[in-house]
């Protein structure tokens, strides 16, 4: 059974030092720093998935005009299908599953370290410049726009002329077609984070109660704080996923579900997560049952890599590259694997950051930046 995959480098003082003794109130800090940042990356992010959502869009025209042009070409009357498919079609080196919801943000790289490269340049941007992140959007165009050599030589002519057409892709851009979210303001961001934040103090505090029933935020329906405690160190990551970068993947593609399936063992690298919540899990010790070194169940936490231990687990990943990318499917036996490679660099440039930040790592089902992206149809 697969799952939507969150890979995070985890700031493991973060948890330990800030998000876990709010909740355990052992300390005055309101963590209202944590909650402007949080709004600052969401609205960041928002405005980063608008000029993605334009590059679908437009990916989506060039679908439908080499469906045309194919048509035209073999004499199929107007609105008849010819029996001819367009293949290779769209925008050359696009991938808008990894584009639009796989990365933290709308990024094009060619490689890891180009990946946390723009990374960078996206969360250096402040909310009150848009041109700042507008500038990083475009630079993703432009490196759309020296892919375009990359069309296989199985593309029809008529089907190349087309997308030719649509270069620079920045020219060619569809208007923005969402309409604004009232609830994408600075300040109703703000007020998201901080309520969440209090409500699971809250539950924190009434752990013992079995009868008052709770409306917490993302649950189907309401229960008392003795049902919804299991879930504090999920929803702990969850909090500290508005302030750190978050990487998915969706099916049975977390990293020790690979390596187990290509027969690696990686127990000297991973590890439960409970070092993370070591006062919470002395307080309320019926939280271990809940601390897993794999990802069981939807809506939980896997595996963690402590900090001292990330280099390993890149050194890993690099080492069986291949083996990983081909975990679940057939390896061709070509040289050119990089179309096959989009889950693996999910958990790649993740585990990178964390050697370079001093993080550790964490895989998670269901955990990203709010408001959840919308994954991208690449039908045309």
């Amino acid at each position: 059974m697969g799952y939507d995959v969150s890979n995070l480098a985890v700031d493991v003082r973060l948890i330990r030092e800030r998000l876990v003794p709010y909740m355990r109130r052992a300390t005055s800090d309101g963590l209202e720093d944590l909650v402007r940042d949080a709004a600052r990356r969401q609205l960041v992010s928002y405005r980063a998935s608008r000029w993605c959502e334009r590059v679908v869009n437009l990916q989506h025209a060039i679908y439908a005009d080499q469906a045309k042009a194919v048509r035209e070409h073999a004499g199929a009357p107007p609105g008849e299908f010819s029996s001819q498919p367009v293949r290779g079609a769209g925008i050359p080196g696009f991938n808008a599953y990894q584009a639009q919801w796989g990365r933290p943000y709308f990024i094009e790289a060619d490689d890891a370290e180009d990946a946390l490269r723009e990374l960078a340049a996206y969360e250096a941007c402040d909310i009150t410049d848009e041109s700042a992140i507008d500038a990083v959007a475009l630079r993703m165009l432009a490196k759309l726009d020296a892919r375009r050599h990359l069309v296989g030589p199985e593309v029809r002519p008529e089907v190349r002329a087309v997308l030719d057409g649509f270069y620079p892709l920045a020219a060619h851009l569809p208007p923005e077609e969402s309409v604004p979210d009232e609830a994408m303001t600075p300040d109703a961001l703000m007020a998201r984070m901080r309520r969440r934040l209090e409500q699971w103090r809250h539950i924190w505090e009434c752990r013992e109660d079995t009868t008052t029933e709770i409306d917490a935020e993302g649950f189907m329906w309401p229960e008392p704080a003795s049902e919804l405690v299991g879930s504090i160190s999920y929803e702990i990551l969850n909090l500290a996923a508005q302030v750190l970068p978050s990487w998915q993947n969706r099916g049975r593609v977390w990293p020790t579900a690979l390596f187990e399936r290509i027969g690696v063992d990686v127990s000297h690298v991973f590890e439960t997560p409970a070092s993370l919540f070591a006062d919470l899990l002395r307080d309320f010790p019926m939280l271990q049952e809940k601390m897993r070194t794999t990802i069981h169940f939807n809506y939980s936490l896997g595996g963690y890599v402590p900090p001292e231990k990330t280099g390993l687990l890149v050194e890993l990943l690099q080492k069986h590259r291949r083996a990983l990318i081909f975990a679940w499917d057939e390896d061709p036996g070509d040289d050119d694997i990089e179309a096959f490679a989009s889950d693996y660099q999910m958990i790649l440039e993740p585990a990178l950051l964390a050697v370079r930040k001093g993080y550790g790592f964490v895989e998670a089902s269901e955990i990203q930046l709010w408001p959840a992206k919308e994954e991208p149809s690449e039908a045309g």
